[in-house]
């Protein structure tokens, strides 16, 4: 524009001189003229009015010529004038313009300095236009070595992503964003890709850090979940074997490791014999030998971890020189890194855990710490198994003592039951038997008197004495043994005890049984009667109660007898605690047959006895 204007200043100029340069001619000439035709005039001898007359005619028309003449000059020298100001207010514009852009330039190019991402410009034939130093820096490059270089020819290691997304961005004009590893300097960096038809500009942060930190809480976020699940398995385990096995199992898959192996110690050979392992293991462990002992097979990280009881880390196995009989082996396999943790088992070395991971550097302290508490816990395990295996054993051993208890105390109920059946036939044989005798004697005398005398009188009274004596010896050889029982079978005791009861209490007494009863053996149809007898007596003398029910019946294999009350019931809690020698006796004659043994009361409503029984080989007669 600036130009244009001074071209068009240019031009006024010449127009103006080329004005004043006529206007001269123009007085010339009509001062030419007029002196030639006032010779004319003098020689044609024409009056001097006419002579006056032309003259003034003449300046006149010169004046007026002139004066339009001036006019011209002085529009054209204002506009000259104007034009000229207009030009210097307008270069004085331009140089502040210009000073303002090489200000606003410079500081736009310190900002560009003084940021902390790298960029740089590309022009549309890929030649850097502008790198800044922090650009310069991470391309470890110097002060302005890169302009003017094809960006493709310099970086023939820019990762394919980065390639790709400038050409992207350049052909279809769009914005790309990624994240790319650099890769001389293996560090990662967020790279945003801004095009224009002039090129690209290339803006590049360093997230190396921001990188390294979120894979580090991936890798606590995978540890802590594996250190659960091993926690998981700890609890559910039942035994060392589920535990070293689920072990493995859960740190492969859920920790990532390559390879994880349990080896436990064999004291005899004083060699870690792998035990249970998960991963890639491809045969490995039969290619290694490990002693505990400070000999050449005992110098690995597997050895030195059981004798110096703590961990043993092998961060780089490919330069490690403890791993030096081991490394190709471990590298054929993609084993970079491995940790050996020793388990302990009461105080005393028990094997170790090796995991292995196909990093580099894969153990920080932070793992390293939460490794060695996954050991120490399977240690509490081990022990845990070991109280465990004692506790049962001593349960087994009290469970048999107490089998062993209750078989005697069956046996001795068997001897008392046959201890009463010998005294009740004995009773109701010889005792009855010769008071009946004594009775037959008394009644014969009774007879031979037959007056009415003081000894007739006493010999009455010897026979009834007699009768109640012989109706009292029945009575207490059918408790000691009812012979109903041997004789007929344990329905028809039952029933002749309820009617016994029933005439006693008064209480009646609902009972119902199978028409066809299953045959019990001796000892068991004893059994139930007798804890029949004991709930009953039991209800005579606590539950003032008004009606009784009790069933025999069978349900599938069990016989099952049942007694109910609507008495006054009481605190099966409190009463367990008495250790109520009645209820006490019951259960102990159902556990002698095998059988389960089960009593429900409340204050109000009653009580509820049930007997179930195994009809099998023990308590059914074959």
């Amino acid at each position: 524009m600036l130009r244009q204007l001074s071209f068009k200043a240019g031009i006024d100029k010449i127009v103006l001189l080329s004005f004043t340069l006529a206007f001269s001619c123009l007085l010339f000439f009509s001062f030419y003229t007029y002196g030639r035709l006032e010779k004319r005039l003098a020689l044609l001898a024409e009056n001097a009015s006419m002579h006056r007359d032309l003259f003034y005619v003449f300046l006149i028309m010169s004046a007026s010529s002139g004066l339009l003449l001036i006019i011209l000059f002085l529009i054209v020298h204002n506009s000259l004038s104007g034009k000229k100001k207009e030009q210097e207010r307008l270069q004085l514009f331009n140089a502040d313009l210009t000073r303002q852009v090489n200000n606003k330039a410079k500081e736009i190019m310190e900002v560009f300095e003084r940021v902390s991402d790298g960029f740089f410009s590309l022009d549309t034939n890929w030649i850097f236009t502008y790198v800044n130093s922090r650009a310069e820096q991470i391309l470890d490059q110097p002060k302005g070595y890169l302009l003017g270089k094809n960006i493709w020819e310099y970086h023939t290691t820019a990762s394919v992503a980065f390639y790709k997304a400038c050409m992207e961005a350049m052909e279809k004009q769009q914005y790309r964003h990624l994240e790319s590893i650099y890769k001389p300097s293996q560090r990662d960096f967020e790279v945003h890709i801004y095009p224009s038809h002039n090129g690209l500009s290339v803006y590049f942060t360093d997230i190396t850090e921001r990188k390294d930190a979120e894979q580090k809480v991936l890798k606590a976020s995978r540890l802590y979940a594996t250190i659960s699940e091993v926690n998981k398995t700890i609890v559910y385990a039942d035994s060392p074997e589920k535990l070293f096995r689920d072990i493995c199992n859960v740190v492969v898959e859920s920790g990532k490791f390559r390879m994880a192996w349990v080896g436990l110690i064999d004291k005899e050979s004083r060699m870690v014999v792998p035990a249970y392992h998960a991963g890639h293991e491809e045969g490995y462990l039969s290619t290694v030998r490990i002693s505990v002992d400070n000999v050449t097979e005992g110098l690995g990280p597997t050895g030195r971890a059981i004798r110096e009881g703590r961990h043993y880390v092998s961060n780089n196995i490919g330069a490690d020189p403890v791993m030096a009989a081991w490394r190709q082996e471990a590298l054929s396999r993609d084993y970079r890194s491995s940790i050996a943790l020793p388990i302990i088992k009461s105080g005393e070395p028990f094997g170790s855990l090796s995991l292995y991971s196909h990093e580099e550097n894969f153990f920080d302290r932070e793992e390293i710490q939460l490794l060695d508490e996954v050991v120490q816990d399977m240690s509490f395990a081990l022990e845990a198994f070991d109280i465990e295996a004692s506790l049962r054993a001593k349960e087994q051993e009290i469970q048999d003592m107490n089998e062993q208890l209750r078989d005697l105390a069956s046996n001795l109920q068997n001897i008392r039951e046959e201890e009463r059946t010998y005294i009740a036939r004995e009773i109701h044989d010889e005792l009855g038997q010769q008071l009946t005798a004594i009775k037959l004697d008394a009644a014969w005398l009774d007879r031979k008197i037959q007056e009415d005398s003081p000894i007739k009188q006493r010999i009455g009274n010897i026979i009834t004495m007699l009768s109640n004596v012989i109706h009292s010896i029945r009575k207490i050889a059918m408790q000691l043994r009812p012979s109903v029982l041997d004789d007929l079978g344990l329905i028809e005791a039952l029933k002749w005890q309820i009617r016994d009861f029933q005439n006693r209490y008064a209480i009646p007494i609902a009972f119902q049984y199978p028409d066809n009863p299953p045959a019990l053996a001796a000892a068991s149809a004893t059994g139930l009667f007798r804890i029949f007898q004991e709930a009953l007596t039991n209800i005579a003398r606590h539950a003032e109660a008004t009606a009784i029910t009790a069933s025999l019946g069978v349900c599938g294999p069990q016989l099952v007898m049942t007694i109910a009350d609507n008495g006054k019931g009481f605190d099966i809690t409190a009463v367990k605690k008495k250790k109520t020698l009645g209820l006490l006796g019951m259960k102990e004659r159902t556990l002698m047959m095998k059988g389960t043994y089960e009593i429900t009361s409340q204050a109000g409503e009653g009580t509820n006895l049930s007997i179930s029984i195994p009809l099998d080989t023990y308590n059914k007669l074959t």
